[in-house]
């Protein structure tokens, strides 16, 4: 091993391209085509009782020559070295950022609102949608780009996409607690107006189902590059009904295999379902009024108010032993914050 002083530079010839052994490349499509993108809804409003409105859309969208990443120089499944085995041996991987990718999303959304009227407000929402994919860009997903397993074959991606959460509930409320206010029971006088008057209760409640899941297989049977990229045959549907779904077994591992050695699996992707969502906050308020401009306020927020538990995804690798459980959790126990503030 020799040692290389920087403030003397790099010896003679050691960036030449010709002493790179198996270099990787990235290249972008010649004469990269826009996307195009299709929006379209249909929606009905009713107003009721002079404060609140219902609300019914379908929204629709489809989308093509989206952007998405393949590595055209994979070597294709088989015995021996890999480099035999590239289009382009005397690279490594290539990736070429190109106009495959394609999605469509369809959504029936529904909506409730009531404007704050004598104290109480009101809004409510639920969507129920499918979005489909087949990839996704590293703008969606922190983990960065999924590229294709088989990139000759990029249409068997399609699949429901990462983000796909197929029912979503939401409603939100804020409720001006009416004790001591002018015109209530006490009200009578200022020292009951100043013991219950000022209460503020707010919340938030989201129910949904759970996101995709992608399988993958232990190991590499196909003999590439990027194992990780690589999908069990899958057996029968994988999916277990809610009653028998436990964190030590949310989906049926042995409906899936590892693929017999040089291939490919036969699954489509993001074929199984992680956990719900079913969470609430909670505000509870108190305003002081201290003169007309100003007032002081305390309050106190409650998020995961019920303090339920949130599961992760499951493991989902499939001859790994740890295939089916569930280690860890999405969002934290319940956190309680207590604040003060002036405002003027």
């Amino acid at each position: 091993m020799s040692s290389l002083v920087l403030s003397r530079g790099f010896p003679p010839n050691t960036l030449d391209p010709k002493n790179a052994v198996n270099p990787a490349a990235y290249a972008v499509l010649e004469d990269f085509p826009l996307a195009e993108i299709f929006q379209w809804s249909l929606g009905v409003q009713r107003e009721f009782f002079n404060d609140s409105v219902v609300s019914v859309s379908y929204v629709g969208s489809g989308s093509s020559h989206l952007r998405g990443w393949s590595d055209i120089n994979a070597p294709v499944p088989g015995p021996g070295d890999l480099n035999s085995r590239r289009p382009f041996p005397a690279f490594g991987s290539i990736t070429l950022s190109s106009d495959f990718v394609h999605a469509t999303y369809h959504a029936l959304q529904a909506k409730f609102d009531r404007r704050l009227s004598r104290g109480f407000s009101l809004l409510a929402s639920y969507t129920w949608s499918h979005a489909q994919d087949n990839s996704q860009d590293n703008e969606d997903f922190l983990s960065g780009p999924n590229f294709p397993q088989n990139p000759q074959d990029t249409n068997a991606e399609k699949a429901e996409a990462g983000f796909d959460l197929r029912h979503r509930f939401v409603t939100g409320m804020i409720y001006q607690i009416p004790l001591g206010l002018p015109g209530s029971v006490l009200s009578s006088s200022k020292i009951m107006r100043a013991l219950f008057g000022g209460f503020q209760l707010a919340a938030i409640f989201v129910a949904q189902t759970g996101p995709t899941i992608n399988p993958s297989v232990s190991g590499n049977p196909a003999n590439v590059e990027n194992t990780s990229l690589i999908r069990p045959n899958r057996l029968r549907d994988g999916n277990l009904p809610g009653d028998q779904q436990t964190i030590d077994r949310w989906f049926d591992p042995t409906a899936f295999a590892v693929p017999v050695q040089y291939t490919f699996g036969n699954s489509g992707r993001n074929v199984l379902r992680g956990p719900g969502l079913v969470n609430l906050d909670l505000l509870i308020a108190r305003n002081f009024q201290l003169t007309d401009s100003k007032r002081l306020e305390l309050r106190g927020e409650f998020f995961n108010f019920t303090n339920t538990a949130h599961f992760g995804k499951p493991n989902a690798v499939i001859g790994s032993p740890q295939a089916g459980r569930i280690t860890s959790t999405s969002a934290p126990n319940r956190q309680v914050q207590i604040g003060l503030r002036i405002v003027f």
